[in-house]
């Protein structure tokens, strides 16, 4: 915030809307990974889909950057897209990894990595 000092409008870097956003989509990525990938060999469908959501979340910022609505251009929404980043990869790497660990497969050949 100290480099960007965006317009007090620019209710995307706000506290509120990054907070909610990543608690609410964070819960339902728990859920979805529940349901697609219940052990260590499915974890990949599960990876293409939230890869596929991260390249999809970044279409509202793309439209806020090209329209400058709420008085933002790329600077202020290259910040949102580096939060969905940061919160898609720890999903990718620690969701297995807690996953499996408390179940049991944390042998080290069962270990997970997005590398």
């Amino acid at each position: 915030m100290r480099v960007l000092h965006p317009k007090p409008a620019f209710a995307p870097l706000t506290l509120g809307p990054p907070v909610l956003d990543t608690v609410v989509c964070v819960i339902v990525a728990i859920f979805l990974f529940v349901k697609i990938a219940p052990d260590a060999g499915s974890v990949w469908p599960w990876r293409l889909l939230a890869t596929v959501v991260l390249v999809l979340s970044f279409i509202p910022d793309v439209r806020l950057a090209r329209s400058h609505e709420m008085g933002g251009g790329w600077p202020e929404a290259n910040a949102p897209m580096i939060m969905h980043v940061v919160v898609w990869a720890i999903c990718m790497t620690l969701l297995p990894e807690l996953a499996y660990s408390a179940r049991g497969a944390a042998d080290k050949r069962d270990r997970l990595s997005i590398l």
